[in-house]
């Protein structure tokens, strides 16, 4: 009896059950009925994803409340709900994104990455197959108008350039995806009204010119070719010795290949050509000669307003000034010519070995007077003049600013008005007034740029002896010590590096020999490959290029390497040392102390003020340390691990 009762409650146990899971099919077939009268298809969809994590059901919840746009936040595993109503959704059994209707049905199969709809008013979607450079085109319609094998694809008004890899078969195609050019080519450039590909051979190369719709107007057997606006520059080869020729956009000639140099001025339609004699003509767009002879030189172009100035130098070594029709402005003849640094109006003159400054008509500004005129970088109206050997500086009227006593004067950059000067082979630094700024007591000084890449003010001094220090003004920040740049190793870590919030110079004087210079403190040396500067007053030496792959046995018997790359403080003091050469490091300054991230494949490790505050097994890709007391562990997808400068782990977000 009892037996049977307990049977009796175990049916009405299962038949409840049957019962429940019944109403819930009815209610899913309820629920999504209102969509369309098409549910099944959608109920079996859901069904085949229910074994995955799939945003079908989440996305359907989004169309009924009213999702629009494209917002990757809205919806799971990036998907999203498009301008057309279709969803683009990801298939976590194909780990693939394709095209859904609002049933769940699949417009396009999931075999994308991403589309890209930055050209739906052109009618076309670029679409990417994999995370290896698989790009295609669709119409708006899904219909695929290029397939996804592409390396890139670029869109050009009603053109598309494509190449399946870096520069290989490259060709072009229209909107609806008919061939333009072939993609056979090695590069293609395409332009307002023509077409550049380029096809490699065995020695040198040929370049064809197509028009928009396909149709070859020229070949060219060249190794070099320039485009401009309205004409091509082709350079042509034969026996070792270069020849230019000039073409317009449909592959007519307009100047032979006959010149080893052709400059072309488009806007004025004129050209600069020299011959194997080293003769050079000025000529139309005709071959016209416009100067009716050779000249010794023609310098490129200046011009104010709509007047063109070429300045020519004929064949008995005088120079003036010609239009553009060759017709000469200056009365009289120049031993010396060229135009002011930034003018298209002041010339520099030179008359019986003296110099002076006119304008394009020939207008006196200074007299003859000087032995020499110099331009200033950034200036247009401000000069270097020197009368007997000794320099001062002018202005365009002749205006003295400072008085010609200096045997050097050179602007130290483009934006300040600051000079290096020099009396008797001693160097310092004077304001436009003459003011000095540092004593005249160097071999030489340089500006200095900080590592973070401001100017501020901090020039490097080298004494007669060639000691080197650190000058602010006429304050000597850093006192000049015994070292000289080391210049025969890359010029990325041969040189000056300046911290400027610390007072530190550092820089290789030697292989594999640093030294960290700083105000108030003996020369630190320190013998690695490169020194980085992290952050703070921390360093990381590497031994890269410097006995970076010798090993040595450990105690237990392994290979390990004999130098260690390390961190070091400006003082000397050794912070750590990685067993290996994979690791990233970082530094900041959090409350007047320090804060150091590292992070290597076994460990990640939190050091603040000198104390190991976290010492963990985890190991991210890369690690950053904020000067807001925050350490930063990169786990992927744009996602970081954050732990505050004690250590403890805060939660999870992007870096600031």
């Amino acid at each position: 009896m009892k037996d049977y009762k307990k049977r009796q409650r175990e049916n009405i146990v299962i038949t409840c059950f049957f019962v429940i899971a019944a109403g819930i099919m009815a209610a899913l077939l309820i629920h999504f009925s209102a969509l369309d009268n098409n549910e099944t298809n959608y109920i079996c969809s859901f069904w085949r994803d229910f074994l995955y994590v799939s945003p079908k059901e989440y996305a359907m919840q989004g169309i009924i409340s009213g999702f629009t746009g494209k917002t990757h936040n809205d919806l799971e595993n990036g998907s999203y709900l498009m301008d057309d109503g279709n969803l683009f959704l990801f298939d976590n059994s194909r780990g693939k994104y394709g095209v859904a209707n609002e049933n769940g049905e699949w417009i396009v199969e999931p075999a994308y990455m991403e589309f890209d709809f930055q050209y739906r008013d052109k009618g076309i979607i670029i679409v990417e197959a994999d995370d290896f450079y698989d790009y295609g085109v669709m119409d708006l319609n899904y219909n695929l108008l290029l397939e996804p094998v592409y390396y890139n694809i670029t869109v050009y008004d009603d053109l598309i350039s494509v190449n399946e890899g870096h520069k290989d078969n490259c060709g072009v195609f229209d909107l609806n995806g008919n061939t333009v050019v072939e993609p056979i080519y090695n590069e293609i450039e395409i332009y307002d009204d023509c077409i550049c590909a380029r096809l490699d051979d065995e020695y040198r190369g040929t370049y064809i010119l197509f028009d928009r719709k396909g149709n070859e107007l020229a070949r060219y057997n060249s190794d070099l070719i320039f485009v401009y606006d309205q004409t091509i520059k082709v350079r042509f080869v034969e026996d070792e010795t270069c020849y230019f020729g000039v073409y317009d956009h449909s592959g007519n000639t307009i100047l032979e290949p006959i010149y080893e140099d052709v400059d072309v001025f488009e806007d004025i339609e004129r050209m600069i050509v020299k011959d194997s004699d080293n003769n050079y003509y000025l000529l139309d767009f005709e071959c016209n000669d416009v100067l009716g002879g050779p000249c010794k030189y023609i310098d490129y172009p200046t011009h104010k307003d709509d007047d063109y100035a070429f300045i020519i130098e004929d064949q008995n070594s005088n120079y003036n000034i010609c239009d553009k029709d060759g017709n000469i402005l200056l009365d009289g003849n120049y031993d010396y010519l060229y135009n002011l640094y930034g003018s298209n109006e002041y010339f520099v003159a030179g008359i019986d070995g003296r110099k002076g400054l006119i304008d394009i008509n020939g207008n006196i500004y200074i007299d003859f007077k000087y032995d020499d005129l110099e331009s200033v970088n950034g200036h247009e109206d401000i000069l270097v003049a020197s009368i007997d050997r000794k320099k001062g500086l002018i202005d365009i009227y002749g205006n003295v600013y400072i008085d010609f006593k200096y045997d050097y004067l050179e602007r130290v950059n483009d934006y300040e008005d600051i000079f290096v000067a020099g009396i008797d082979g001693k160097k310092g630094m004077i304001d436009m007034s003459g003011n000095i700024l540092i004593d005249f007591n160097y071999k030489d000084i340089y500006e200095i740029e900080d590592t973070k890449g401001q100017k501020d003010g901090h020039y490097i001094v080298i004494t007669e002896n060639n000691y080197i220090g650190v000058a602010e003004g006429r304050e000597i920040v850093i006192e000049p010590q015994n070292y000289k740049l080391y210049t025969s190793g890359s010029y990325e870590y041969c040189k000056y590096l300046y911290i400027s919030d610390y007072n530190i110079l550092y820089f290789p004087y030697d292989y594999g020999k640093w030294v960290i210079l700083k105000e108030g403190q003996d020369p630190l040396e320190v013998t690695c490959g490169k020194l980085n500067h992290l952050g703070a007053d921390i360093f990381l030496g590497e031994f890269t290029g410097y006995k970076e792959y010798e090993m040595v046995y450990s105690s237990d018997g392994n290979y390990e390497y004999k130098y260690k790359d390390f961190l070091i403080d400006s003082s000397g003091q050794i912070i750590f040392e990685f067993d290996g050469r994979k690791y990233n490091a970082d530094a900041a300054v959090y409350e007047g102390k320090t804060l150091i991230a590292i992070n290597d494949p076994d460990s990640a490790i939190i050091i603040y003020d000198g104390n190991i505050v976290l010492d963990s097994t985890y190991c991210g890709n890369s690690c950053h340390a904020t000067s807001e007391g925050y350490v930063y562990y990169y786990i992927g997808d744009g996602c970081y691990n954050i732990y505050d400068y004690k250590g403890e782990f805060i939660g999870t977000g992007e870096l600031p």
